[in-house]
């Protein structure tokens, strides 16, 4: 499961009521209605265009997913944390590639 690109929004009829923050992907698919299709161990907001990952859980309704995509995986390399050297890409979460080069 992945919602892409996901942000605020107010529903017309606020399911969970007018106090509640609600979220949905670039698609159109609420995040609250869409939890349960979360099926795999680890849930991760990551940076839409560069993969980083800046949040992970194992229960995707402690995510805080506005600005971000939300995905998942079964596996998380050793190490793996939210200090922006860690990415998700084409389902593989591994290491930002680090740009010698760049000053």
């Amino acid at each position: 499961m992945e919602l892409k690109n996901v942000s605020r929004y107010c529903p017309e009829n606020p399911e969970y009521g007018a106090g509640v923050q609600y979220f949905r992907s670039e698609d159109g698919l609420d995040f609250y209605d869409s939890q349960d299709k979360f099926t795999k161990k680890y849930k991760l907001c990551v940076e839409p265009t560069t993969g980083v990952i800046c949040s992970v859980s194992e229960d995707v309704s402690r995510l805080y997913p506005a600005g971000f995509s939300v995905v998942e995986t079964d596996e998380l390399p050793d190490g793996c944390d939210i200090s922006g050297k860690w990415r998700f890409v084409d389902g593989t979460v591994s290491p930002v590639p680090v740009d010698y080069h760049k000053k």
